[in-house]
């Protein structure tokens, strides 16, 4: 029994580095089309939820090295996708949120997003899509407990 616990356990982490592998794939290939890196799209996507940040802390919650966030977020404010705002106390820090070509940049983002799950569900039963849907947030629930 346990043994093929293992086995199932085994193809989970098969198919989980899979998909994770094609979904990165693709998403750097519609990315391309766009002249943004997937990284620098995550961190626009993360400001247009947790916006004005600074960028020590978009670091730290994003897990990425200060250095790394700092180049990125020259490279998107070149771009024109943000807007710095100095804290009134101390000039050195800066707050981040989107411009407002950034917010459409998000909103493109989120709509090919979309429209890339709406392709892999249309493999999927509703029963199937309902019952994956469930599994995967039983497992985040467990991450995140």
């Amino acid at each position: 029994m346990a043994k093929e616990r293992d086995t199932l356990v085994q193809n989970l982490t098969d198919s989980t580095i899979a998909f994770m592998r094609a979904w990165k794939s693709s998403m750097i290939t519609i990315l391309e089309d766009h002249d943004i890196s997937p990284a620098q799209a995550g961190i626009l996507m993360f400001l247009n939820e947790h916006a004005p940040i600074s960028g020590k802390e978009i670091a730290a919650k994003m897990h990425i090295s200060p250095s790394a966030v700092t180049q990125m977020l020259d490279a998107l404010d070149k771009a024109g996708y943000l807007v710095r705002q100095a804290d009134e106390q101390d000039r050195r820090i800066n707050y981040l949120s989107l411009s407002k070509l950034g917010n459409k940049r998000v909103k493109q983002f989120q709509k090919i997003r979309n429209e890339f799950f709406a392709d892999l569900a249309s493999s999927l039963s509703d029963e199937e899509l309902k019952l994956l849907t469930k599994i995967q947030n039983k497992m985040v629930d467990h991450i995140e407990s």
